[in-house]
């Protein structure tokens, strides 16, 4: 919180005491707020965070993309860089607490690169969409099959998939960015954790159209 208050006094971040602008819209309590607080469980909680943590990071990633100043720039992508330490923490954490309330550990099945399930992930989208296909949709499947290329030039990085999960565009993302992100923080090497952040970022904003697509029920 220090952070962001120290951040929105720079010169480069945008006013937001704007006429109009309602911080309460940026985010879902996907009916929290209106369930009985005895009903509310850990996980319920940490997964509504994990998906406002990862609004916020396509709102920093969209205002990169159209910053107009080099300055405005660099502070949305080091915003968008600790939203995507907030999005690794909240999954661990959503994690724990679906074991801990007694969620099944599932044995992953073998045979799994990360290139395969993101041609997986392709095929997927690709078979479930429209025709032709949402701008937003093509620019998954073709980020998808663009990460299994540049992954399938090094030594094959195993992808724990649980059983079932290879069979659904979500889950199958799901898994894919659980393992980028365990990648952006452990990997030896500057440039391949900065690869992995960004096929991360890549991985969250799929994993939003596809929630959109199924809203749409199309």
């Amino acid at each position: 919180m220090a952070n962001v208050v120290r951040r929105s006094s720079d010169d480069v971040v945008a006013n937001t005491s704007l006429p109009g602008w309602d911080p309460q819209q940026l985010f879902d309590d996907e009916g929290a707020g209106a369930t009985a607080p005895e009903l509310l469980s850990p996980y319920r909680v940490l997964a509504t965070a994990v998906r406002n943590a990862e609004r916020v990071f396509g709102f920093w990633t969209y205002l990169v993309a159209r910053a107009d100043t080099g300055a405005m720039r660099a502070a949305c992508e080091q915003m968008a860089h600790h939203e995507l330490a907030h999005v690794a923490a909240l999954r661990r954490e959503r994690r724990r607490a679906y074991h801990a309330q007694g969620g099944p550990r599932v044995r992953p099945e073998p045979g799994w690169t990360l290139a395969a399930l993101e041609r997986r992930l392709a095929d997927l989208l690709s078979n479930g969409a429209a025709t032709p296909a949402s701008p937003e949709m093509q620019s998954c499947i073709d980020g998808a099959r663009l990460r299994a290329e540049a992954l399938e030039k090094e030594d094959p990085v195993d992808a724990p998939v649980p059983a079932g999960a290879a069979d659904r565009p979500q889950p199958c993302a799901e898994v894919l960015l659980d393992c980028y992100l365990d990648m952006a923080e452990r990997l030896p090497t500057q440039d391949a954790r900065d690869r992995a952040q960004r096929f991360a970022g890549e991985m969250i904003g799929c994993l939003a159209a596809i929630r959109a697509r199924q809203v749409q029920g199309n």
